[in-house]
């Protein structure tokens, strides 16, 4: 990771906001293009990696009468030679083998799943959770207009009925909406006290700006995070955060610090990946779907540092 962020936003100095949107991207590209170096192409030998010992000799011993079939194969250009009819035969026995040794062992496992839930109120749930399928995408969506069937047209007419039914209320008195931005920015940065980044007061370590955030403590915020959460549409889950070296963690603070003391969200941070949850009834139906927004999760990083700062204004 620290191969790809080589270089760090200016900390000894105000940033405009769009050099923050420039920075957001130029870190999640460093990110993903991290990510891409580390991705090992799956053989089909680390799909029996987590079964026993037993499973996995079975597993070899049918690699190698393959190869062994296909060195006879290619010397003799023909299947009749008794060697190899003797190895086909014991191929075939050691597929039935591997095959009820993976059926046993994973029957085995879902048994110990079984035994392992107790009773209480989530019992159901963690039931549900092991034997519970995915249901499969229904092959058409009843919409107001006809029928969906591509997955555009399936993505185009979600957009259309979730929009139709969230709105934006539009009953909200604006001056109420200035008196909540004034009290935000009051608190963030009481008495107009905005800060000057320079050389003894960097936006990595704002010393000379109480009201700011260090590394460490937009660190801890990380360690609080939940590791499973789903990532939103910079593809960068909680679970890679949580791994981001102590490089990625000051540009990090570089760039929330310059967020806070400019008030500002970035417009990237406030878009999110909608997706589709079935309620009850047929599924083919878009009624009944209701849709979760699933934003980026180093967007969350400003929400809970703002919470903070909120929080400690209401507690006094």
């Amino acid at each position: 990771m620290k191969d790809y962020v080589t270089t760090l936003p200016p900390q000894n100095r105000n940033l405009e906001n769009t050099e923050i949107d420039a920075a957001i991207d130029s870190l999640e590209i460093a990110i993903t293009r991290a990510l891409d170096s580390q991705k090992q192409p799956k053989t089909s030998k680390d799909r029996y990696q987590h079964l026993p010992e037993h499973v996995q000799n079975l597993y070899a011993h049918r690699q190698r009468l393959k190869k062994r079939l296909q060195r006879i194969h290619q010397r003799e250009l023909n299947t009749s030679n008794p060697n190899y009819r003797t190895l086909w035969s014991e191929l075939q026995c050691t597929n039935i083998m591997l095959r009820n040794s993976i059926q046993h062992f994973n029957n085995t496992q879902f048994q110990k799943r079984l035994q392992s839930i107790k009773l209480g109120p989530d019992a159901f749930k963690n039931i549900n959770r092991i034997v519970g399928q995915k249901s499969p995408i229904p092959e058409f969506i009843n919409t107001n207009n006809g029928e969906a069937t591509t997955s555009q047209e399936k993505a185009e007419a979600f957009a259309v009925h979730f929009e139709s039914n969230f709105t934006p209320n539009s009953s909200v008195v604006p001056v109420f909406l200035e008196e909540v931005e004034a009290f935000i920015q009051r608190t963030l940065l009481p008495n107009n006290d905005k800060a000057t980044f320079s050389d003894s007061n960097p936006a990595s370590e704002p010393t000379e700006s109480p009201n700011l955030n260090t590394p460490e403590e937009i660190a801890e915020i990380i360690n609080l995070s939940k590791p499973k959460k789903s990532a939103g549409p910079d593809g960068i889950s909680n679970f890679i955060i949580k791994r981001l070296p102590e490089t990625v963690i000051i540009f990090l603070a570089i760039i929330l610090n310059n967020c806070i003391n400019n008030c500002y969200f970035p417009q990237k941070w406030k878009t999110a990946r909608i997706v589709a949850i079935p309620k009850k009834g047929a599924r083919n139906i878009i009624s009944n779907y209701r849709p979760i927004s699933l934003l980026n999760n180093l967007s969350k990083l400003l929400e809970e540092l703002t919470l903070r700062k909120l929080k400690e204004v209401l507690q006094r």
